[in-house]
């Protein structure tokens, strides 16, 4: 085996342990198999990588669900149209967030469970100059308006 090659061995059987030092893992997780677990493991490999994406859901793959999508028809629908609220174009719309919530553990929330009055409805260029113009304001909710947040958006859809 490459020496530069990171092995991460998960199983529920430690006496596999040995074959894995034989086989010279990096890491090894017990099953049952926890995110922290896994996340432990890739912060301290043998041979680092460079960039880990978390393992946690991101803001990319949040992006990828039938929530995010639908909210942003909502969006495109309710704010007049399809066209940007500041240059009036009608190509490429992107929905932007004025502020960011997140919950007591840092994390946030997802990108749908926000009011029509804390999105705008922007154009890829207008997007892009607003992100570097202006730094958005994260805003700490509580896990109880957080939830409040869900039973409202999953009302209404």
């Amino acid at each position: 085996l490459n020496p530069k090659v990171n092995i991460v061995f998960a199983t529920g059987f430690s006496e596999y342990m040995k074959e894995g030092i034989d086989l010279r893992m990096s890491g090894y997780v017990m099953k049952p198999v926890t995110p922290e677990a896994v996340k432990t493991e890739l912060e301290n490999l043998r041979n680092p990588v460079k960039s880990i994406k978390k393992i946690n859901k991101t803001y990319d793959v949040l992006l990828t669900k039938q929530e995010w999508y639908d909210f942003r028809k909502k969006v495109i629908y309710d704010k007049g149209g399809y066209v940007c609220e500041f240059c009036k174009k009608k190509h490429n719309l992107q929905v932007h967030h004025k502020l960011y919530y997140k919950k007591p553990d840092k994390e946030k929330i997802e990108p749908w469970l926000y009011n029509m009055n804390e999105v705008l409805l922007l154009c890829d260029n207008c997007h892009k100059s607003v992100h570097k113009k202006n730094k958005i304001k994260v805003y700490y909710i509580s896990y109880v308006d957080y939830d409040k947040r869900k039973v409202v958006f999953y009302n209404q859809n």
